[in-house]
């Protein structure tokens, strides 16, 4: 096998598919002249690619250098504007760290490219295995959420026991991995792209702040406005004016350091058994549960009126009334059972609450029938239809 040469950087892969995707999504980004390293060769059977060494990491360059503040923000602001290039082509880069970006300084210049593609996600190049990544607190909400999916997905594909949190260290097996395809993963489905790069690069130019506290202490609340965005337009907007102000050096007046991007650990087919221990009880956090529980609130007075004025009008509960409580009854009891799904329990929950106000709406539908005055028939749909209203407006703001 020849030695790449000192300007020629090798990657090795583990697998074909591996070598196989990067290298496309390389080749697919260098025809649009995007900030990535030119490919120089690729060797399929041997698994390894060459492409043109960039320099180093920009977490090695940070910390080796005697840098200005010039040569900083220029730096970040590239690395910056490479995520925006290569997501506007349709490349979903999902590991943002400061190990995946390489600078290479020439004569009053440096330029700064985005490596290591095994965990992006294109339109064009789809993935038929999960992402090779842990959810992890850090992380956008949205992107915790899709890799938990998929690995629950795998783990059922293969009859393999769940772990109680997928945000714990979890095994597998590097034969199944290998020989697991698969289509539709969630991770391509995230209706929050933007949310989600512009959250990891928050979290990335964040680390570099408490690398070089002196040049970057002032910029610490712009990098903050990147995280837990959640509609995409602003993400993108405050990414594209990020990646301005750090080139103009100009900044509007425990950190969490991405050392190693999380992943599962491989295991061999010779392996021991691994016991999961019981994980420790981790607090749910979901940006709108408290307006679920608004909701809830409002139901639970839409249902105290409607027996009110069951009562004092004297209405008998009808076969289809029956029904209707049947139903809402039943739908509860499952939800309630939904709730034990870590992954989707607030879907679940969300669910239970829709059930209830359209059997409110559908019981104040049979007072009308039996010619109830309209200014009643007011009173009573209020409470549903503001629970209604707030059931619809967390529906917009959080993925499904």
């Amino acid at each position: 096998m020849n030695e790449p040469s000192a300007s020629t950087y090798r990657k090795k892969f583990s697998s074909r598919y591996e070598l196989s995707r990067e290298l496309q999504i390389l080749d697919y980004l260098g025809q649009r002249r995007a900030p990535v390293p030119p490919i120089v060769m690729s060797h399929a059977e041997l698994a390894y690619l060459d492409m043109h060494h960039g320099g180093p990491n920009l977490k090695t360059w940070l910390t080796s250098e005697p840098l200005t503040l010039h040569h900083i923000t220029d730096a970040l602001s590239q690395a910056t504007q490479a995520l925006i290039t290569t997501a506007e082509f349709g490349v979903w880069h999902f590991d943002v760290a400061l190990r995946n970006f390489v600078i290479h300084n020439q004569i009053h210049r440096q330029t700064v490219w985005l490596i290591d593609f095994g965990n992006a996600v294109c339109p064009h190049f789809t993935l038929q295995k999960p992402l090779w990544m842990r959810p992890q607190d850090d992380q956008h909400r949205a992107l915790q959420d899709a890799l938990a999916k998929d690995w629950q997905h795998f783990y059922e594909r293969h009859q393999l026991g769940l772990p109680h949190d997928w945000r714990d260290s979890f095994d597998v097996s590097t034969e199944l991995y290998q020989d697991d395809w698969t289509s539709h993963l969630s991770v391509e489905a995230l209706p929050q792209k933007w949310c989600v790069i512009a959250h990891a690069c928050g979290q990335m130019l964040l680390t570099a702040t408490r690398i070089q506290p002196g040049h970057l202490a002032a910029w610490v609340s712009d990098f903050e406005t990147l995280l837990n965005l959640e509609e995409d337009a602003v993400a993108q907007k405050k990414l594209v004016q990020l990646a301005h102000d750090l080139l103009k050096g100009t900044s509007h007046p425990s950190l969490f350091d991405h050392e190693q991007t999380p992943r599962p650990r491989a295991i061999t087919a010779d392996a021991p058994a691994i016991h999961i221990a019981p994980a420790p009880h981790h607090h749910y956090q979901w940006p709108h549960f408290w307006y679920l529980g608004v909701a809830g609130v409002l139901i639970a007075l839409g249902w105290w009126v409607i027996d009110i004025a069951y009562e004092v009008h004297d209405q008998p509960l009808s076969d289809l009334s029956a029904g209707i409580l049947t139903g809402v009854g039943f739908i509860s009891v499952v939800g309630l059972l939904g709730l034990m799904d870590k992954v989707r329990r607030v879907r679940w929950l969300r669910g239970c609450l829709w059930a209830h106000t359209v059997g409110q709406f559908l019981m104040i539908f049979q007072l009308w029938l039996w010619d109830m005055r309209l200014e009643t028939l007011g009173v009573l749909a209020t409470a549903p239809l503001f629970a209604l209203l707030v059931l619809f407006w967390v529906r917009t703001k959080t993925p499904s």
